[in-house]
């Protein structure tokens, strides 16, 4: 029993501390929008694909699951069309370390996305080594951008938060309503900005859109360019060892930016105070199984909610990014693994206590019982003895033929010294043991179903069903 206390308990703390990682997921959500100008309505801009990075296109209401806060919202969802165009801003690295292979792999991929554009999108392109220059700013005209493309030049260092910063500036002057992303390449690490990282990710973090950042080779500060990317809402970090790679990288971009979904809904708190946080989550889900989810923080805008009390403020920005690992909240699913696996903890400890202290004044009573005991007359046979029990032996009996030898002789000892006429043999008990943790197993995923379709809760419920339906005859042995 120790050495299977030793292994559950292992399990058990196993299953508790796994939580659901977001990059490991089949299907990967974006939030590159967040609309709540007209609170209580609330609109957001998602793309969705798979782990390829290519668009899921047929994706409906049933597939989707908004909650607000953790409370789940009626929704509303629509392929985002040709009415709400994309404003890009292409921000092209042309440092010295470009020059030759990799600048002119990157020119052909960024005409990759340009071309991918319908003609109400509009596309800026920033070049920058030493200093920024807006080689072509904002127009529907994509000749010109290819053009501007066309005639980069390598040369000096790299000012990548200047370029970033600049990117930001170009989109301020766009229609809010449209779709917008910046799209940085960079072989290097940052040697000439004006702007710190921390002042532009800040302000980053205040724009309802994407960055998504493209590292180029090996000579790259990864944890920088993490930062920057996650700044903004969605967005991300995206490495080519090689220039041969960036083109299958912007044409999985191009397909993002253009294949999006606009979901609105109610909020329910529509009585919060101005700058009141909301955080807002999707999840996609098959057959009950979430395949993919993400997170998003804005505030309520100022005059849409309930005036603040006197004297008091709340500075929130209007829209944040939640961060992926942000310790101030918790995932219901993980506090109920926790919970449960917790219980089993203690269940397994007091297994063990059972086992090897053996409850020795128990026992002495049990003996002096025996000693004083009188033979009784056998009672009537119940409805236990005479239907119930002989059906669950023959369904448990299975079971038990499959038992190590050391475990049947283990539990002939133990039978043996209960104390109680337990009319069982080995196999019987063991068998027992299995059975019922299979039907906890069931019993349990079926609850958790019920609580929540997660498939993380249904297998954890089912682990633990499964080892509480067999250590509960132990116990009561």
């Amino acid at each position: 029993m120790s050495k299977l206390f030793r292994v559950l308990t292992v399990l058990a703390f196993a299953l508790a501390m796994t939580a659901p990682a977001a990059a490991g997921d089949p299907v990967q959500i974006t939030i590159t929008g967040v609309d709540p100008s007209d609170f209580p309505t609330v609109r957001l801009v998602a793309s969705i694909t798979d782990a390829a990075g290519r668009p899921i296109d047929k994706v409906s209401t049933t597939d989707i699951v908004l909650s607000e806060d953790g409370r789940a919202q009626r929704s509303s969802l629509e392929r985002v069309g040709e009415q709400q165009p994309v404003a890009v801003v292409l921000a092209l690295d042309i440092s010295g370390s470009m020059a030759g292979k990799p600048l002119a792999d990157a020119k052909a991929a960024l005409a990759t996305l340009i071309a991918s554009l319908g003609p109400n999108d509009s596309a800026a392109l920033i070049t920058f080594d030493a200093s920024v220059h807006v080689a072509q700013p904002l127009t529907k005209d994509k000749t010109l951008v290819r053009a501007a493309i066309d005639a980069a030049a390598a040369n000096g260092n790299t000012a990548i938060f200047d370029a970033a910063n600049s990117a930001i500036e170009l989109l301020a002057a766009t229609d809010p309503q449209a779709r917008r992303a910046i799209v940085l390449l960079t072989d290097g690490v940052d040697n000439s900005s004006h702007v710190s990282l921390a002042a532009v990710a800040q302000r980053m973090s205040t724009q309802p859109y994407p960055l998504y950042v493209v590292g180029l080779g090996t000579s790259l500060d990864n944890g920088v360019l993490k930062t920057l990317s996650s700044s903004g809402t969605g967005g991300g970090l995206y490495v080519a060892p090689t220039s041969a790679q960036l083109a299958s990288i912007y044409t999985s971009l191009a397909q993002q930016i253009r294949v999006q979904y606009l979901l609105s809904y109610r909020s329910d708190t529509a009585s919060a105070p101005d700058g009141t946080p909301l955080s807002v989550t999707l999840q996609y889900t098959q057959a009950g199984a979430v395949l993919g989810s993400a997170r998003v923080t804005f505030a309520v805008p100022a005059g849409h909610g309930v005036a603040a009390a006197p004297g008091s403020s709340v500075r929130i920005p209007s829209t944040v990014k939640a961060p992926i690992d942000a310790g101030g909240s918790t995932d219901p699913v993980l506090l109920g693994l926790l919970g449960s696996a917790s219980a089993l903890c203690l269940l397994l400890w007091v297994s063990t206590l059972v086992e090897s202290r053996g409850f020795a004044l128990l026992e002495q009573s049990r003996l002096a019982r025996y000693i004083g005991a009188t033979v009784a007359a056998e009672p009537r046979r119940s409805l236990w003895s005479r239907i119930v029990r002989p059906a669950a032996l023959r369904a448990a009996a299975p079971f038990g033929r499959w038992a190590p030898r050391g475990a049947l002789e283990g539990t002939r000892r133990k039978l043996a010294q209960s104390g109680r006429a337990i009319d069982l043999t080995p196999a019987e008990f063991l068998g027992i043991r299995i059975g019922l943790g299979f039907m906890c197993a069931v019993l349990f995923a079926f609850i958790a179903v019920f609580v929540q379709p997660d498939l993380m809760l249904v297998a954890g419920a089912g682990v633990i069903g499964l080892l509480f339906g067999y250590l509960l005859p132990g116990l009561w042995l």
